[in-house]
């Protein structure tokens, strides 16, 4: 999961990647959807088998406004 903080200037195609022990994942987030009075938001990246090699990459390429994530949280399946 990633934590973002909504405002109207941010982008509505950042791009992220979730390198997993099954491959790579390539997602596109909306960061302007939440209204600002919502407040930091967390964002499912979805569930992935992990490994020694598990990282989260962030891009700016071709934004269309500003990337701003707060965090990153890993959180164990049940």
């Amino acid at each position: 999961m990633l934590a973002a903080p909504p405002k109207s200037n941010r982008t509505s195609n950042a791009l992220v990647e979730v390198q997993h022990a099954g491959g790579v994942k390539k997602l596109k987030i909306d960061l302007k959807s939440p209204k600002p009075a919502e407040g930091l938001f967390w964002i499912d990246l979805g569930e992935y088998d992990c490994g020694n090699d598990t990282a989260i990459t962030i891009s700016n390429a071709g934004a269309d406004g500003y990337v701003v994530f707060y965090c990153a949280r890993w959180l164990p399946v049940k």
